[in-house]
């Protein structure tokens, strides 16, 4: 009876694991879409700023302290998840037996693997297409675009994102660059 208890508690461990993961990607994507709009209506500019809201000063300021709290809220939300994920994860470890944690550090570390080359082909596509776009814009307009770029995805990174050593056992609490949202 233990080991089937044991085999049940890892088995279950590991679909909420995955769970967690799943979840986190529909939130990701949910809020990735919130950025996404229906085209404009013919004759406006595709990539509007806020200049052409023609907005007061005390306008920007106000929009500016509000965006201010949302990022501070989801940065606050943000880093309670994953220390929720690491209590999960350590909660987790104890129940495991080292042949189950070596199995899990397996698993995790194939999804890891295919995770990253997701992300990496993900942000090629992306560094391709701005560069793509930039060859067809004057100077001035490049330098436009590129702060319509900045205020929108934040400073160029230019690095990929790197592994942590795991634990003892994989920590699957997500890891994500401050400065904001990734695409």
């Amino acid at each position: 009876m233990k080991a089937g208890s044991s085999r049940f508690l890892f088995a279950l461990s590991f679909a909420l694991a995955l769970a967690a993961g799943v979840a986190a990607g529909v939130m990701v994507a949910r809020f990735a879409g919130s950025f996404a709009s229906t085209p404009p209506p013919s004759g406006t500019p595709a990539t509007p700023t806020l200049d052409d809201l023609q907005l007061t000063d005390a306008q920007r300021t106000q929009i500016q302290k509000i965006w201010e709290g949302v990022k501070e809220k989801s940065d606050q939300s943000y880093q309670e998840a994953n220390q929720l994920q690491r209590q999960f994860d350590d909660r987790v470890q104890k129940l495991l037996t080292p042949e189950q944690l070596k199995q899990y550090s397996q698993f995790h570390d194939e999804y890891q693997k295919r995770f990253f080359k997701l992300q990496s082909d993900r942000d090629a596509a992306v560094k391709k297409a701005i560069e793509q776009t930039k060859t067809l814009l004057s100077d001035d307009q490049r330098r436009k675009y590129d702060v319509i770029l900045k205020s929108r995805l934040g400073p160029p990174s230019g690095t990929a994102p790197s592994t942590v050593a795991p634990r003892e056992i994989p920590s699957t609490a997500s890891k994500r660059p401050s400065g904001g949202p990734e695409l």
